[in-house]
């Protein structure tokens, strides 16, 4: 019994083994969240979904223990006090709201831990290297998966398939072109839209600056022109958004980086002005995509005799004599501030947040269409979490900004780690588009998972170069 006590022990100190077992997961977590976003999952019974990632759950904080006993984690309790006293805040949430609720905010803390000391927080004895050459295996992961994913989205554009079947409560199932919007494959056009976007990213940057074969560049740029294709017939608001933001914060940065630093705010006009018209073109180029598969709708209407102001992708359904141009959302913040006000120190929790209308305020979007996000992650952190919670999330992040800040003035932007670069933007385009869709936390996706694996990246890379 002791021998097997010791083996015991030092499996569980073994670092080495803690690095790789914990970046697999990390792997097979985005895996499942890839194939979570076939539409077709819909019709899995739910006791199967729930099953998969339970089990997902319960090895995550298996590892949220063994990292913490055993020392295996690099989370910095000191620096990141703001993050446990989060989860505090969370937990008190939920013991002042049991009523309504307390089987799914333990999950949310779970799932907080799991984001914060696994995903967030990266492995001791790992080094620079090692770290990237993962990140880039999980880059990888995502150009194919998702390029073979939203590959056979456009080609349910190109068939000109249209289907749409009621599955349960506010949920439909979507194949194809579907209220003027290309799902293709997807359950969700706004979700999976921004994943290309991040999809598209990663392809760019491995272009441009990894250095890899031949072939793998092509792979790339395919799946770059893939994704471009994807989010612009997805006719996502957010995703462009989000888009054109990237493209002119790449564009003028790497053309002034090439006009040099000596003619300092004529380089910087003419960076601008250059960043504006790539924007622009890009608008125009999903435009013209667009106006592309709407002719080709009305090509095959004539050869096949199909309804073409019904496949046409031009015109968004949902925005047919509608003059709420955000979609419901002006109406989802105000309900959401309302809920706020009512409890505002500590919130509603995000579990609960549809009983909680239900009950107070059942005239609401929320109560009446059991809308669990509140399409703003900034608004939704002070629902969710009250004014307490809000402000540590809020001085977090800030302290993130005001340290990113403080090393670009040390350092040179142009010279620097071009995977910290990368880190930054993927950041930065996430909390735009969180400004019009739930991410980042209380929502298991691809996207939040991003989020936080950079975050880390960028806090590992900047100490490292700062000490």
């Amino acid at each position: 019994m002791l021998n097997l006590a010791c083996k015991l022990n030092n499996f569980f100190k073994n670092k080495i083994l803690f690095n790789k077992i914990r970046f697999y997961y990390i792997y097979f977590f985005i895996f499942c969240l890839l194939i979570r976003q076939i539409g077709v999952f819909a019709l899995v019974p739910v006791f199967v979904d729930s099953s998969i990632f339970s089990v997902v759950g319960t090895f995550g904080f298996s590892l949220v223990l063994w990292g913490i006993l055993y020392k295996n984690t690099n989370f910095n309790f000191k620096k990141n006090y703001l993050l446990l006293l989060f989860i505090f805040t969370v937990f008190i949430s939920s013991i002042i709201n049991f009523k309504y609720g307390i089987f799914k905010n333990l999950k949310d803390i779970i799932w907080l831990f799991i984001t914060f000391f696994v995903i967030y927080s990266s492995p001791k004895i790992e080094s620079g290297d090692e770290k990237i050459q993962r990140f880039y295996k999980i880059q990888n992961l995502i150009t194919y998966v998702w390029g073979a994913l939203a590959f056979c989205s456009i080609l349910t554009a190109l068939m000109q398939i249209s289907y749409i079947s009621y599955v349960k409560d506010d949920w439909y199932l979507r194949v194809g072109i579907v209220e003027n919007r290309l799902f293709g494959i997807f359950n969700n056009t706004n979700s999976a839209s921004i994943i290309s976007l991040i999809s598209l990213i990663f392809s760019v940057y491995q272009v441009k600056f990894k250095n890899s074969y031949f072939a793998k560049k092509w792979i790339n740029l395919s799946n770059a022109f893939i994704q471009f294709i994807y989010i612009s017939l997805s006719e996502s608001r957010g995703t462009y958004m989000v888009l054109m933001f990237a493209t002119f914060l790449t564009s003028l940065f790497w053309v002034y980086d090439k006009l040099g630093r000596k003619k300092k705010v004529k380089n910087i006009l003419v960076s601008i002005l250059f960043s504006v018209f790539v924007s622009f073109f890009i608008l125009v180029s999903m435009f013209l995509i667009i106006k592309l598969f709407s002719f080709l709708s009305i090509f095959y209407s004539i050869i096949f005799g199909y309804n073409a102001q019904n496949l046409a992708v031009s015109k968004r359904v949902d925005f047919i004599n509608n003059n709420d141009i955000s979609n419901l959302r002006f109406r989802l913040w105000l309900d959401s501030w309302e809920i706020f006000k009512n409890n505002w120190l500590f919130g509603v929790t995000a579990g609960n947040l549809v009983n909680y209308a239900k009950i107070y305020f059942p005239q609401s979007l929320i109560a009446t269409r059991n809308y669990s996000r509140v399409h703003n992650t900034w608004i939704g952190f002070l629902v969710f979490n009250g004014i307490f919670g809000g402000l540590i999330l809020f001085t977090f992040f800030s302290q993130k900004i005001i340290d990113i800040s403080k090393y670009y003035s040390k350092q040179n932007i142009f010279k620097n780690s071009l995977i910290f670069n990368l880190c930054v933007l993927i950041i930065l385009s996430i909390c735009l588009y969180g400004m019009v869709e739930s991410e980042i936390l209380f929502v298991n996706s691809t996207v939040s998972i991003i989020f936080w694996l950079s975050l880390g990246l960028i806090d590992f890379f900047k100490n490292e170069r700062l000490n």
